[in-house]
């Protein structure tokens, strides 16, 4: 009998890694079989050899069986694949010679040292090397936090501290921020104005000619 494609995929995620379905349906030579790795992996019991443990949901999220999820993530934290329960993160980045985290709530990657990673959930924060490995993976560049205004000497503008991602040429993720709507000349208002005014300095001028006349 032909083992389950998703299944013998299973052991090209290495400790220390974790995979989402898509990623392994894609292992297994079947990208658009997400759904078919996931019921396959949740099928295997929780004392089978294979790796199970180490395929999450999209947004990192564990099994949703709750016994389940806890063996998940004491396998993941054994293997260095998770922080350990009240670590800290900085020092287990570096004990992992990472130097970037990636979130995988939302696919951000951070870097090491940055201060919001303690308020991060520790549950879904994985080491990753460098920026490099991080842009294969499908991780992108977390905004930069909103600073206040720094006095500087000579004047009052404020200066930025460039992420020190950007130090290896990547692009940062597009901010969710819009844009304010400037009002152009395709805006009603616009328009109406313009033409008042147009018909206003006409009239005027004819009459000032009249007068003079």
């Amino acid at each position: 009998m032909t083992e389950n494609p998703y299944l013998e995929a299973l052991s090209r995620v290495t400790a220390g890694r974790t995979a989402s379905f898509a990623e392994l349906a894609r292992l297994a030579g079947r990208p658009a079989a997400a759904r078919a790795a996931g019921r396959a992996v949740a099928a295997v019991p929780t004392a089978d050899p294979r790796p199970w443990h180490r395929i999450v949901r999209s947004d990192g999220g564990l099994a949703p069986d709750p016994a389940r999820a806890l063996i998940q993530l004491q396998r993941l934290r054994s293997e260095g694949a998770r922080a350990p329960l009240g670590a800290d993160v900085d020092a287990w980045l570096k004990r992992r010679r990472a130097r970037c985290v990636g979130l995988w709530t939302n696919r951000m990657l951070f870097d090491v040292g940055d201060p919001r990673l303690p308020r991060l959930d520790a549950a879904r924060l994985e080491a990753i090397r460098n920026s490099e490995e991080g842009f294969e993976r499908g991780f992108y560049i977390a905004p930069e936090p909103r600073e206040s205004a720094t006095p500087v000497a000579g004047g009052s503008s404020s200066r930025t501290t460039a992420h020190p991602l950007h130090e290896h040429g990547a692009r940062p993720s597009p901010s969710p921020a819009s844009r304010a709507k400037v009002p152009g000349s395709r805006d009603p208002a616009v328009k109406l104005v313009r033409k008042v005014s147009s018909q206003r300095g006409p009239k005027s001028g004819s009459k000032r000619r009249s007068a003079t006349k």
